[in-house]
């Protein structure tokens, strides 16, 4: 089974392990805290969760040391904007995590959330039929 991290930069979002219908461990961790949680949870990802799905909400856009976090863990992230990003206000079009991520998925509401979580389910398929 896919160990995944998903992290949502939303209040309002409560701590729960959920399933998904893939075959996912899902660990949903409310950040809105503040973005050294987020960090920490990233740090801790290494070697336990097998990717993260990720919106990092206002911290996208401003946020150097998401993107560091990214960047020293061996685990893909797939960065989720509920809304479409490019039809909101200019500062908005731009990523400071996308380059550590392995895609971004945005303006296709929550069902980008499973968008990401189907990528790397298949991802992991691939991997265990490319090994036979």
């Amino acid at each position: 089974m896919l160990s995944l991290l998903h992290i949502e930069n939303i209040a309002v979002i409560e701590s729960a392990d959920i399933s998904f219908d893939g075959g996912f461990t899902v660990l949903t961790g409310e950040t809105g805290a503040g973005k050294s949680i987020i960090i920490d949870a990233i740090h801790a990802a290494q070697g336990v969760y097998d990717a993260i799905v990720m919106n990092p909400g206002a911290f996208t856009h401003y946020s150097y040391a998401l993107l560091d976090a990214l960047k020293a863990v061996r685990v893909p992230c797939v960065e989720v904007h509920i809304s479409n990003v490019h039809q909101r206000e200019e500062f908005r079009h731009t990523s400071v995590t996308a380059p550590a991520c392995v895609g971004q998925i945005c303006g296709l509401g929550l069902y980008g959330y499973e968008a990401a979580m189907s990528y790397f389910l298949l991802q992991e398929k691939a991997g265990k039929e490319n090994v036979d």
